[in-house]
Formats: structure tokens, sequence, C-alpha cells
């Protein structure tokens, strides 16, 4: 069966217009840090739907993991932001709980410093162990009493001497 067809290449130029996307990837820009990255459409729309917001609220409003975690370790903001915007305290609290995975929700900002409610300590009554002198002389003394009651040392036998007191007993 004779072909009919002429074969064509396909050049670069047709492959690359091929790839053009209609809808690019969504790029997220740390508002503290200016820094960003790409992400894709699923991933910005499963977390807006589970935090609650829009994704352009979420396109507006990143935080990046490495800036969360440098103010959860009590770096201040002032020694983490590079871009001009100004952020409150309770908008950096609102920021760092819906861009961070942590569990800690009892927290806030003061002075762009991260604050937590720190867990009331257990009281916990000291009873100091009351020891009167007869009684601690009367431990000592058990003490050397059983020290003194240990048996002297035995004195080594030669081979002699048990083979001696093995033929005596046979």
């Amino acid at each position: 069966m004779p072909l009919t067809e002429k074969f064509i290449p396909l050049t670069k130029e047709k492959i690359m217009s091929k790839k053009t996307k209609k809808n690019p990837a969504p790029v997220l820009a740390c508002i503290i840090t200016g820094q960003s990255r790409k992400t894709s459409h699923n991933y910005l729309n499963d977390k807006a739907k589970r935090l609650g917001v829009g994704s352009d609220w979420l396109l507006n409003n990143y935080v990046s993991k490495f800036v969360c975690s440098q103010l959860r370790a009590g770096k201040a903001l002032s020694d983490l932001q590079t871009t001009d915007q100004k952020i409150t305290d309770q908008l950096l609290t609102d920021l760092v709980k819906k861009n961070s995975k942590s569990r800690v929700t009892n927290f806030w900002f003061k002075n762009g410093v991260y604050q937590t409610a720190k867990p009331t300590p257990k009281k916990v009554k000291k009873t100091e162990p009351t020891v009167d002198v007869e009684s601690l002389t009367a431990k000592v003394k058990e003490e050397h009493a059983e020290a003194a009651t240990a048996p002297a040392p035995v004195k080594e036998a030669t081979f002699d001497e048990v083979l001696d007191e093995l033929t005596a007993l046979s």
C-alpha cells in the first residue's frame, strides 16, 4: 500500500506552540520576604477550601513555610521582613495561623514577636523528709554492725592440702 502523505518533521516552534498553556500556574509570593514559588491550581483551591478563604486571598496573603517556622521560633518580624508592606500584629497572627500547619492555636504576636500562652505550672507540695538524730545514728550503727559481722577471709589451701582432704573423705 503506497503512502500518499509526505512525512513532515516537527520543528521546535511547533512543539513549543502546542505546549503553551492557556491557564499558567499561579505564583505564590511571600508577603514578608517576597520569596516566590509556583504552585498548582489544585493545591491552591484545596488549601483555600480547607481554610475557608478564596484562592485570591491565598495568592495575596501567602507566607512561606520557612518564615512561619522562623516566626514561631521567636525571630522578630523586623528581622525577616524585606518587603515594604505594613503588617500589624493581628494580621500577622492570622497569616501564620492560615499558612502554617502547627497545632498550637493559642498564640499571638506582640511587636512582631511570637507569644504563646504558657500553661500554668502545677503546684507541687514539697515535703521535706524529717530525720532525727536518733534514727540516723541507729541506721549508721546497723551499717557498721553488718560490716563487722562479715566473714573473715579464708586462707587459701595448697594443692597438697586439698588432695589430703579429698583422700580422707573417700
